[in-house]
This record gives structure tokens, sequence and C-alpha cells, in this order.
């Protein structure tokens, strides 16, 4: 898969960025580093998706429109 970046908009990229995944338009990212990519994703959206009281933080619809972008983009 090429154009990653195509996929997100600023926000979502920066959430990224700020999580070190920083995707390049030209490299072709095949389905198990979208995988390893994916599971990077979910696990700190269940880190900082949630505060203490189990509540939704600011970041959470974030996390979950790029989770939902690899669903439907990517079939993960």
């Amino acid at each position: 898969m090429k154009n990653m970046n195509s996929y997100f908009n600023k926000e979502q990229l920066d959430l990224l960025s700020s999580i070190n995944i920083k995707f390049s338009n030209e490299q072709d990212y095949s389905d198990d580093m979208l995988l390893d990519i994916h599971d990077i994703i979910t696990n700190n959206y269940t880190d900082v998706g949630f505060d203490k009281e189990g509540m939704p933080t600011s970041l959470a619809p974030i996390y979950e429109k790029i989770i939902d972008i690899f669903y439907d983009k990517f079939d993960i």
C-alpha cells in the first residue's frame, strides 16, 4: 500500500507522529507491516484513549477514526 498519508487528515497524522508512526508515501507497506502498525495504534489507544475512570479522553475519537480507516481501507 502506497500513498499512506493521503488516507489521514492532519490531526490524525499529528497523533500518529506523536507515537512515532510516520508514513512515507513512497514506501509500499505490506499487510504484515500494516498489521504491526495497527497493533501499535490500538495499544496506544487503550493506554491514552481513556482516563482512570474509563471515560474517553479527547484523543479517543481521533484514534477511533484512524482505526476505522485501517478497517475500511486496509481490511485490518
